[in-house]
C-alpha cells in the first residue's frame, strides 16, 4: 500500500509547496530542514525498519540519508514530491545496507564451508555452478543484470523495480524474462 502511493507520487511532479521547502533548504535555511526531518523521520524510520528489522540500525540508515541530504543540499533538486524522494532514498540506503550484511556473511560461509568439507565433489560442482552463474549474470545488460539484482538479491516484486527504476512493470518482465533464459543457458552446459 505505502509502495503504491510512493508510485502514484513519483508520476506527479513536485508540488509546490515541496519546491519551495527544496529551495530553502538548498539555501541552507535549517529550519526548513528541521520541518522536513520532523515531519518524515518517524515514518521513514518505520519504513525502514521493515527492510532491515532493527530499529537501531533503521534509525541509523535515515539519519544517514537526511546527513547525506544536507551535505548535497546546495545542488539538491527533487524531481519529484519530497515524499518520494526520501522513501526512495531510505529504499536505496536500506539495499545498500542489504547488499553490505550479505556480502559479510556470504563470507563468513564460505569461510566456514572450506572449513568442513565434507563431500569435495560435490563442494567442486556447487562452486562450478557459483562461477557459472555469477559469470552469467555479469555478462547480462548493465539494466538487465540491475532488474535481476534487484529482484533476486533484495527480494522486490516487479512493481517495485519498476518504481525504483522509472520504467512500465512489462519492460521489468521482459528484462527478467531475458535474464533467465540467458542463466538457463549458461547452466544448462554444466549438465552431466
Amino acid at each position: 500500500m505505502l509502495e503504491e502511493g510512493i508510485q502514484t507520487r513519483c508520476a506527479e511532479s513536485t508540488p509546490p509547496r515541496d519546491s519551495h521547502l527544496a529551495a530553502r533548504i538548498r539555501a541552507g535555511d535549517r529550519a526548513a530542514f528541521k520541518e522536513l526531518f520532523l515531519e518524515y523521520y518517524e515514518a521513514l524510520c518505520r519504513y525502514a525498519y521493515r527492510y532491515v528489522g532493527a530499529q537501531d540500525v533503521a534509525e541509523d540508515l535515515v539519519q544517514d540519508v537526511f546527513f547525506d541530504l544536507w551535505n548535497r543540499r546546495e545542488t539538491w533538486h527533487p524531481k519529484h514530491s519530497l515524499r518520494a524522494f526520501l522513501y526512495g532514498a531510505v529504499r536505496n540506503q536500506t539495499l545498500n545496507y542489504q547488499r553490505r550484511t550479505r556480502a559479510r556473511v556470504r563470507g563468513d560461509d564460505a569461510v566456514g564451508g572450506l572449513l568442513s568439507l565434507e563431500d569435495p565433489e560435490e563442494t567442486f560442482r556447487y562452486g562450478e555452478l557459483s562461477r557459472v552463474a555469477e559469470q552469467a549474470i555479469r555478462e547480462l545488460p548493465p539494466r538487465c543484470r540491475h532488474m535481476f539484482m534487484l529482484s533476486r538479491e533484495h527480494e522486490l516484486t516487479y512493481a517495485e523495480i519498476a518504481a525504483a527504476t522509472g520504467v512500465s512493470i512489462k519492460t521489468v518482465e521482459t528484462q527478467m524474462g531475458r535474464a533467465l533464459q540467458h542463466l538457463r543457458d549458461r547452466l544448462s552446459s554444466l549438465r552431466t
